[in-house]
């Protein structure tokens, strides 16, 4: 009997230290199917292979890939506070907006790749020109806003939010177009598909009570359009994420375990 137990934590462990795959988290349009990595980026030779295929044969292991933005919020989905949740939306704010839709706890990749390109929504600028999300409600907006004013001045998000803290006009009123830009974005994906919640990540989402901020700009924009409607609106249910720098990591183990999921608990 203590020699069947033995054997049993001896099994346990070689189990821990075996390599169950090769799970990758990368940029560009993926097709998780066959590994390919289609559009461009800055590191043109991950274009063109069929990842899946290149990985199994070198080692030997199943492998999965997916973009980087999908598999972040599936660690949330499947680790963090998207837990429970079966239709969400990740929206991830830095120097322009991307994203991704999940839908009955899966991934919605889209018929061209292009499920949760959030930045890609049409907005119009302060002059009312044609414009995008990303250009009017990434961090980097709030950096041109106050940059045509202070042309001279190096500026970043931070120094932008710690001078309107100080009461900058010009920084306030940027920070404040950004948030509503932002609520803009985020209104109208809530009302295109109806998610339990909308999760936001990116640099700017760990700023103390950033999601409290999204969300009061979120009622305001709700009691406008109702005004303006007679209609009666959805108030997205909005929270920052759990993962910040491994969420990549984290999420590309859950794209794993989902596409073998004999492996999960191993």
């Amino acid at each position: 009997m203590v020699q069947s137990n033995h054997k049993s934590k001896e099994t346990r462990e070689e189990r821990k230290g075996r390599i169950l795959g090769i799970a990758v988290s990368a940029p560009g349009a993926v097709d998780v199917s066959t590994g390919v990595i289609g559009g461009k980026s800055a590191v043109s030779g991950i274009h063109g292979p069929a990842w899946i295929e290149e990985l199994q044969k070198c080692f030997g292991l199943p492998a999965s890939i997916e973009n980087d933005a999908n598999c972040a919020a599936m660690a949330e989905v499947t680790f963090g506070n998207g837990r429970g949740c079966k239709n969400l939306a990740f929206v991830v704010c830095g120097t322009g907006i991307g994203g991704a839709v999940v839908i009955d706890g899966k991934i919605c990749h889209g018929s061209h790749l292009y499920g949760g390109e959030f930045g890609c929504m049409v907005m119009r600028d302060d002059e009312g020109k044609l414009s995008t999300f990303s250009l009017q409600a990434s961090t980097m907006s709030l950096v041109r806003r106050v940059r045509k004013v202070y042309p001279d001045q190096e500026w970043d998000g931070r120094r932008v939010f710690e001078e309107a803290e100080k009461n900058d006009s010009v920084c306030r009123a940027a920070v404040s177009c950004f948030y509503r830009k932002l609520a803009e974005g985020i209104y109208n994906i809530q009302h295109v598909y109806d998610p339990e919640r909308i999760l936001l990540g990116g640099g700017i989402s760990s700023r103390e009570n950033f999601s409290d901020e999204v969300q009061k700009y979120l009622q305001d924009l709700a009691k406008e359009v109702e005004k303006a409607t007679g209609t009666k609106v959805i108030v997205p249910d909005v929270r920052v994420c759990s993962y910040r720098k491994d969420a990549n990591l984290a999420g590309a183990a859950a794209v794993f375990m989902q596409k073998y999921p004999e492996t999960a608990g191993r």
